[in-house]
């Protein structure tokens, strides 16, 4: 058996990775407000990959979260310059999709251990 053989496949929502298709570390997001952001249109293609249009180019880019960027592909949206972070509005914020220009391989974690309670007094 292979140590990823010994992996368990995670959600967006479990994965802690912060590469591009992942999360977005908030010191990241934060400095993004000082770009300039520029109107995009997301349209799901399949699985990860969406279409991306902004300044009259099409591109394709990928997230981990398909989900969560499918569901917001009719809102008003933004990508920072030179970035491929897309920040879609919400009623009072942002949600950040980190998009990658390559496919996504699936997330894996590590298998955790049930807990098991000790007795350090014995």
């Amino acid at each position: 058996m292979t140590q990823l053989d010994q992996l368990d496949e995670v959600t967006p929502s479990d994965c802690a990775y912060y590469l591009p298709g992942h999360n977005v570390y908030p010191m990241v997001a934060i400095k993004d407000a000082s770009l300039d952001w520029l109107p995009v249109k997301v349209r799901h293609f399949r699985d990860q990959m969406f279409e991306v249009t902004y300044e009259g180019k099409k591109e394709i880019w990928y997230t981990h979260d398909e989900q969560g960027l499918r569901e917001s592909c009719n809102r008003e949206a933004f990508v920072a310059e030179r970035t491929t972070r897309i920040y879609v509005r919400n009623v009072t914020s942002y949600s950040c999709f980190y998009m990658s220009r390559e496919p996504i391989a699936k997330c894996k974690a590590k298998r955790t251990q049930p807990y098991e309670r000790t007795n350090n007094n014995e």
